[in-house]
């Protein structure tokens, strides 16, 4: 045995003699398994070849049923309503797109994908939500339409339609009734804005046979609706070029303040486009030894002491313009103007003045607004009189009327119901006459704030005897004086 080990022949006979063992048990290996998986082997194959088949059956994939067919959305007709109190009146030749509920579906699983994200606390972004912008090319790509002459429309369920009214576009789900108030998302201050801009947009002038709209509406310049009523009341005259005809018919009467209340503290209404006929009388403010004219006007103030006025006194926050007011007077003196509502004051020459003037929140203080005019010299051969305080702005007057001409309330271009800030506010065929101008050709050529006779139109009946104190609250003396008989 020792001896064969020795034997360096034979050792390498038996080394390759092993490895040749060796490969050919490999290769069987390799057959057997290669039989499995083919499905050919015997037992064991075949239990390799079900588990085989088990993960076969995990992996596959089978094709995709087909969707059920959804239902064809439900046609509607619809009506569009001008509802002001508990009337409905169609409206007609509307124009309306309607956007099919294929294109806002999408819209609605994003806003849901948005909201179940924020619940999971998931960080994977959902769709974008289509822009303005978006939906506004998705109205514009679908066929525009008119209200019928019932004020119907068509869609069908899901749709959203939206209307278009003398510029202003209104984006909504649609339904079978649509009020005013869905078009403005039931905003009181937006619905009365465009209740006024239809009812006088309407192309008979007579809404109770229904609001009926035509291509010169569409031209009309859209106007904002959430302006305050003023100033869009003004806006619609600029854009109409017309006094705007009310909602409603007046049927409430008023009875008016005196210019000058007694009740000085309480918030009053301004008039007069000279807001200093509103002063309280000198006499009430000055010194003792001040002597007046028979008009009032202080002509001899000794020295040490002064003639004093004010304005304003609890007047709200807003309730006059804010701006400059332009200061007029005859005479010769010195004069001081002060209060929590001057902003700033610049003396232009002698009798002119600018006063900018900015309200205060006067919740807390009754004087927060008020104005004083102080005197505290004057000339006794030219005294400090007729003093004008006059508001910012003016109106707009017929292009065939002069300034100088009276102005006539019965037409409708020659306008003094309504206070514009520039030209750039007067409808065509006007022009801007500005409230200084006015008065320095005439101080009664306009005697009223337009804002206040605004107001007053929309009563039926306006008592004016406080207005002109013909019932004063202090006891008469003597019945048989001059000024009550």
């Amino acid at each position: 045995m020792l001896f064969f080990l020795h034997d360096t022949s034979y050792k390498h006979t038996m080394i390759r003699a092993i490895k040749r063992a060796i490969a050919l048990m490999v290769l069987l290996n390799l057959i057997s398994f290669l039989t499995a998986c083919s499905g050919g082997g015997g037992d064991e194959g075949g239990s390799q070849n079900n588990v085989g088949n088990q993960n076969d059956e995990k992996t596959t994939v089978t094709d995709p049923q087909p969707e059920p067919e959804q239902p064809t959305p439900q046609a509607h007709t619809g009506q569009l309503w001008y509802n002001v109190g508990d009337s409905r009146i169609p409206i007609i030749n509307a124009n309306y797109q309607v956007i099919p509920a294929a294109q806002t579906a999408q819209t609605k699983q994003n806003r849901q994908s948005v909201q179940n994200s924020s619940k999971q606390g998931s960080i994977t972004e959902p769709a974008v939500e289509p822009t303005t912008e978006k939906r506004q090319a998705q109205a514009d790509d679908n066929a525009i339409s008119t209200t019928n002459d019932k004020g119907q429309f068509e869609f069908h369920e899901g749709d959203q339609i939206q209307f278009t009214l003398a510029g202003q576009r209104f984006t909504i789900d649609a339904q079978d009734a649509v009020l005013l108030d869905d078009l403005v998302a039931q905003n009181q201050d937006k619905k009365d804005n465009l209740a006024l801009l239809l009812v006088n947009i309407d192309k008979d002038n007579e809404s109770a046979n229904g609001i009926e709209l035509d291509q010169a509406s569409d031209e009309i310049k859209a106007l904002d609706l959430a302006l305050p009523l003023d100033e869009f009341f003004a806006g619609l005259y600029s854009a109409l070029g017309r006094y705007p005809k009310p909602v409603f018919s007046p049927s409430l009467g008023i009875n008016l303040e005196a210019p000058q209340a007694e009740a000085d503290t309480v918030g009053q209404a301004i008039p007069f486009a000279d807001v200093f006929r509103t002063a309280r009388p000198f006499r009430e403010l000055s010194g003792v030894d001040v002597e007046y004219d028979a008009q009032g006007w202080p002509i001899s103030i000794p020295e040490g002491m002064t003639a004093r006025t004010k304005l304003f006194q609890g007047t709200l926050k807003d309730a006059i313009p804010n701006g400059d007011y332009t200061v007029l007077f005859d005479g010769a003196g010195t004069i001081y103007f002060s209060g929590g509502i001057l902003a700033g004051q610049e003396k232009i020459r002698e009798g002119h003045f600018k006063l900018t003037l900015k309200t205060q929140d006067a919740s807390q203080d009754t004087e927060a607004n008020s104005l004083n005019v102080v005197i505290f010299a004057t000339n006794k051969d030219d005294p400090i009189r007729n003093i004008r305080i006059i508001m910012p702005g003016g109106i707009c007057r017929d292009s065939s009327k002069q300034r100088y001409e009276p102005i006539d309330p019965e037409n409708s271009r020659d306008n003094p119901f309504i206070r514009v800030e520039s030209s750039s506010a007067c409808p065509a065929e006007t022009y801007y006459s500005s409230f200084v101008s006015l008065f320095q050709d005439d101080r009664n050529q306009i005697v009223f704030n337009p804002d206040y006779l605004r107001h007053l139109r929309d009563y039926r009946l306006v008592r004016v005897m406080n207005f002109m104190e013909a019932s004063p609250s202090y006891p008469c003396e003597n019945l048989e004086d001059e000024d009550y008989t």
